[in-house]
């Protein structure tokens, strides 16, 4: 029997709605880190200074999304308070602790949110990721018995959020 998951998606932006559609091509349950809001009188996704202290976890439409105790939680750039005594994983390069943070640009895949969601779930759904190479100009991610090619636009979200002034600078190895 598979362990239930959930992945708690913080603040919209590029890389994070890249990241959903991978997500929804692997039919994995999705939640968004959300908070109260006063002023609208309702609880709505974080934006990016609140995905850290978030309070709780809403759907697409805005409905609250209940965690069971059994559920493994992937926080990805977000934190919810409520759900840190449950057994979770921290998908993030922003922090200090995060698996991604101070990367050097050369290893901006690997060190990007969306680099770290799509090896979770090569190994959830494949087998044992090996990691990322540029292989004649295309990223791929190597598993035991597998290479994964990536297409463009997930390595472009991957340079653009971890290491934005290199992709511009053609410091990310790759990305054009």
């Amino acid at each position: 029997m598979s362990e239930s998951r959930i992945w708690i998606l913080g603040a919209a932006d590029p890389e994070m709605e890249k990241i959903k559609e991978i997500l929804d091509e692997f039919d994995e349950d999705i939640g968004f880190a959300a908070v109260y809001d006063d002023k609208i009188k309702k609880t709505r996704r974080t934006l990016p200074h609140e995905a850290y202290k978030a309070t709780a976890v809403i759907d697409e439409d805005g409905n609250d999304v209940l965690v069971s105790k059994n559920t493994k939680i992937y926080f990805v750039e977000c934190r919810v308070k409520d759900l840190l005594d449950r057994k979770y994983e921290i998908v993030d390069h922003h922090n200090p602790g995060d698996a991604g943070y101070g990367k050097p640009s050369e290893e901006f895949l690997g060190a990007s949110s969306i680099g770290q969601v799509i090896k979770i779930l090569a190994k959830l759904h494949y087998d044992e990721p090996i990691g990322y190479e540029l292989k004649d100009g295309q990223w791929v991610l190597k598993t035991k018995n597998l290479t994964l090619p990536l297409p463009k636009n997930v390595v472009l979200a991957a340079a653009s959020d971890h290491c934005l002034g290199a992709a511009y600078k053609n410091k990310c190895p790759g990305v054009h």
